[in-house]
C-alpha cells in the first residue's frame, strides 16, 4: 500500500479523512483526492487548510539565493 505524504501526516496525527473533511467543511472524497495528488500539483492554500484542520500549519520560506527550501 502506498501512502502520500499528506496521508502519512494525517495518520501520524491520528485523524481520519472524515474528521479532516468535517473540519474543512468538505467531503471525505475531497480529502481523498487531495491526498492522492502529486505534491507539485497542490495549491499552498489547500495544503495549509488541510494541515490547519489538524491543528498544524504550513510555513514556506526562501533561502538567500531565492531557491525554495523544504
Amino acid at each position: 500500500m502506498s501512502y502520500s505524504r499528506l496521508e502519512a501526516i494525517r495518520n501520524e496525527l491520528g485523524y481520519t479523512q472524515r474528521q479532516v473533511a468535517a473540519e474543512l467543511g468538505r467531503t471525505q472524497g475531497y480529502v481523498s483526492k487531495l491526498e492522492s495528488k502529486e505534491l507539485e500539483k497542490l495549491k499552498l492554500g489547500e495544503v495549509r487548510a488541510y494541515l490547519q484542520a489538524m491543528g498544524r500549519d504550513l510555513f514556506v520560506w526562501l533561502d538567500e539565493t531565492g531557491s525554495a527550501v523544504q
